[in-house]
């Protein structure tokens, strides 16, 4: 639908096929999802996400101003509303398989960032997904109308695949006619359906086909104000942008587990145990913040040592770091396939303490 009116039945083709893109996530997230016997949950949220979004996307579209700040919040929380209610009524067990879905989701989204944040977002999110839902009233016949029962599951994969099928086609043809350029056909001089096709020009064999060297230097930014010669054909705009990503460079590496220094050579493995964050809790939170100053580049008011003797002194952090270690510590024990309890016997002394 690239390129398309932004009318209504484009829209829904539009979200159609975002939906059969996102089935394989569906898919993902039944799986860790107690469901009942006669719903099939990914094609239940893949029916709602499909025609649901429809009425706020067409209000975003259409709207003036003041409908869309008036209308705006009340449509999304709406949708959110009866997406989490249509959830709950697919667990059996209700919030128990919401959470656990929601929290797979977030660490696929967070895997890139470090463990500290990545916890703390989980955590977060949980918390206001609980608040969330203790407060969300929808109608159970608004719910529902989206369930998909098992029988008919199989008519709607046969259209989901033909839908699929027909959207590659499209776009093999789209990239073939992208490939043939197509050629003027003349019009005066010749007949009218002579087609001139393009010259390809052939190098001479003495010519240096070399890749032109100016083209791979990398432009160097003394100060945000000055400007290179090889920086002429840049939009000023972009300079103090260039001279401030490479005035932030990373210096520190992140901790090295166990399991990977036991496989390094013994200097490598001392020099990088070294850098394993050691000591009390408030030893790793003024650690972790000093390492998070030093790669964004960011520099406090108040000075960093002030900053971060403040954070570390903080009985709240220190209580959530500890908390958020041990609520990893419980769900890591739980694969029995690799945690060993013999190998790890103090994180084993310690799951069975909480």
């Amino acid at each position: 639908m690239k390129g398309a009116e932004p009318s209504q039945e484009n829209i829904e083709t539009a979200l159609v096929n975002i939906a059969d893109d996102w089935f394989g996530q569906m898919e993902e997230s039944s799986r860790l999802a107690t469901v009942r016997a006669s719903v099939d949950y990914p094609e239940t949220m893949h029916n709602f996400l499909s025609v649901r979004p429809i009425e706020l996307i067409m209000m975003v579209m259409q709207a003036d101003t003041q409908e869309f700040a008036a209308r705006m919040g009340p449509m999304v929380r709406r949708v959110a509303a009866e997406a989490t209610s249509l959830s709950l009524y697919c667990f059996t067990d209700q919030m128990i398989s919401l959470e656990r879905v929601v929290e797979d989701r977030l660490a696929a989204l967070t895997e890139d960032v470090g463990p500290m944040i990545s916890q703390w977002t989980l955590g977060s999110a949980i918390t206001h997904l609980r608040s969330f839902v203790s407060g969300v009233e929808v109608d159970q016949s608004q719910v529902e109308r989206w369930v998909v029962t098992t029988n008919m599951v199989e008519a709607r994969k046969l259209a989901r695949e033909a839908r699929l099928a027909a959207r590659n086609t499209q776009a093999n043809r789209e990239a073939v006619s992208m490939e043939v350029s197509p050629a003027p056909i003349q019009e005066s001089g010749t007949a009218a359906n002579t087609i001139t096709r393009p010259i390809t020009m052939v190098p001479p064999p003495d010519q240096d086909l070399t890749f032109p060297p100016s083209l791979l230097a990398i432009p160097t930014i003394t100060s945000q104000n000055s400007t290179m010669s090889n920086m002429s054909s840049l939009p000023s705009t972009w300079l103090p942008i260039i001279a401030r990503d490479q005035a932030v460079t990373v210096t520190t590496q992140q901790p090295h587990s166990d399991a990977y220094l036991s496989g390094q050579p013994s200097k490598r493995r001392r020099l990088n145990t070294e850098s394993k964050p050691r000591g009390e809790v408030r030893r790793l939170i003024e650690q972790s913040l000093q390492e998070a100053m030093e790669q964004t580049g960011l520099q406090p008011t108040g000075g960093a040592a002030v900053v971060m003797e403040q954070v570390g002194d903080s009985r709240n952090i220190q209580e959530a770091v500890g908390q958020m270690a041990r609520e990893s510590f419980q769900e890591r024990s739980r694969d029995r396939e690799n945690f060993q309890p013999e190998k790890f016997p103090a994180v084993n002394k310690l799951v069975k303490k909480n």
